[in-house]
């Protein structure tokens, strides 16, 4: 079993990119566990212990940053990270959405461990 500092959920609708990123994050030493959507993610974050979250920007079931605002609620002392394979410009939602969650983060209390 790994530790959970090495144990990271990557979260993205894609199956190509999803085995891609696993397959490299693998090798690297890292033991990555897989959800498809932001359904199937929850349910793992709460069953299973990570280090960190790694989400895809564009998820079919849900907004990116309603998964990342329940991951963070949820277990609010572990880092998440969006990945994208986009090779487009962020829109303005996007960009205000990433500063409100910024914010959020840094407004909330440390937690004690």
């Amino acid at each position: 079993m790994y530790p959970p500092h090495q144990h990271i959920l990557f979260v993205e609708d894609n199956e190509d990119h999803r085995e891609v990123v696993t397959f490299f994050l693998t090798r690297s030493g890292y033991c990555v566990t897989n959800a498809g959507t932001s359904v199937e993610a929850l349910g793992l974050a709460q069953s299973e212990h990570f280090g960190l979250y790694l989400l895809g920007d564009w998820f079919p079931h849900g907004k990116e940053s309603r998964l990342c605002e329940q991951l963070h609620r949820f277990d609010p002392r572990h880092p998440i990270l969006f990945y994208s394979a986009a090779a487009t410009v962020s829109t303005a939602q996007a960009e205000a959405d990433a500063q409100r969650m910024v914010a959020t983060r840094e407004a909330a209390p440390p937690n004690e461990p």
